[in-house]
């Protein structure tokens, strides 16, 4: 029987693809190997995402961290845990991510919530 929380995750991931506002594509850094003064940096890994965008809400912003003109955006749960080394493909730009929040914030996640330099 599927625990509370992966049943939430159904309902998000559900409710995320209907509203969806990309696709979005999440790029994962590539692994870093070799040694320390000549790293190696293998190939990025690209993650298509269902979620939706917005401007940032007001007990988010944080000064010189997350502003008002940056992007909070709600993905469901894929296949890896995003990072704030990844970047996002959000209307045709690559954009920098800045903060990743689970939610909930242990556990089994339910979504994410990542803040995005606009």
């Amino acid at each position: 029987m599927a625990s509370v929380y992966e049943r939430m995750q159904a309902t998000a991931t559900r409710l995320l693809d209907k509203y969806d506002q990309g696709p979005f594509t999440y790029y994962e850094p590539g692994t870093v190997s070799g040694p320390e003064y000549d790293p190696v940096i293998g190939p990025e890994t690209e993650h298509t995402v269902s979620g939706t965008a917005s401007g940032v809400e007001e007990k988010y912003i944080k000064d010189g961290y997350i502003s008002g003109s940056d992007i909070q955006m709600t993905l469901k749960v894929f296949s890896v845990s995003p990072s704030n080394s990844g970047e996002i493909l959000v209307n045709g730009v690559r954009r920098q991510i800045i903060e990743v929040q689970q939610i909930p914030a242990a556990g089994t996640p339910v979504a994410w919530r990542l803040f995005v330099r606009s």
